[in-house]
This record gives C-alpha cells, sequence and structure tokens, in this order.
C-alpha cells in the first residue's frame, strides 16, 4: 500500500509494540511476558504512546488483572518498575501531540529499528 491510512500506520505501530515484549519477563508475576502495558494510558497520552519508559512487560494474566485494577501488589510492582521515570511521565503525558500520518510514520520506523536490534 503506497499511501496507508492513518488508522493501518497506528496498528502497524501498536503491533510493533507489542513485539517487545518478546523475551522479556513479565513485571508482575516473572513468566515471559506477552504483552506490553502502557503504564500512562494510550488514551491519555499520545506523546507517551510510543515512548520505552512507558512500557511495562506483563503476561495476558498480570495485564487483565492490571486492567481490572484486582491485585495492588502487581499496581506495586508497576510503581517500582517505572520508578525514576515517574515524573518524566508525568511531565511527557502533559504534552499535547498531534497523532498525524507523519507521527505514526516517525514511530514506526524508531520501533522497527528497537526491534531489529533486539
Amino acid at each position: 500500500m503506497k499511501n496507508p491510512p492513518k488508522k493501518t500506520l497506528r496498528n502497524k505501530a501498536d503491533a510493533l509494540v507489542q513485539r517487545l515484549a518478546e523475551g522479556q519477563k513479565c513485571v508482575g508475576c516473572g513468566i515471559e511476558a506477552d504483552a506490553i502495558h502502557h503504564f500512562i494510558h494510550k488514551e491519555h497520552s499520545n506523546n507517551l504512546r510510543y515512548d520505552l519508559r512507558n512500557f511495562v512487560p506483563l503476561c495476558k494474566k498480570c495485564h487483565t488483572l492490571v486492567h481490572c485494577r484486582q491485585d495492588s501488589i502487581l499496581i506495586y510492582r508497576l510503581g517500582k518498575f517505572i520508578g525514576k521515570d515517574l515524573d518524566y511521565l508525568e511531565k511527557q503525558r502533559r504534552i499535547r501531540v498531534q497523532a498525524t500520518k507523519a507521527f505514526y510514520e516517525k514511530a514506526i520506523k524508531r520501533l522497527e529499528e528497537i526491534n531489529q536490534r533486539g
């Protein structure tokens, strides 16, 4: 596809984020991670949607528990994992970024490079 729609680019970038879970251990329980959780949710900040410091590797079970807010120890572990980056994330969360095609294309390029490095 020569000029893909914005939604297609977003889906590709999001899939590349999830590939970052490969080879990672779940922050919650230590088994192999299946997903990348956004500490600051995607809906709350385009600026952090593809920021590595906002990513937390989780298994499917822990990811579900985090979103259901059913495990306070797990939530605590996420906070410890983010740790020193919490102030950075809070500042970056406030920066408004338009999710344009160029925004997604730049994210895809960066995420492909990161995934290639392994």
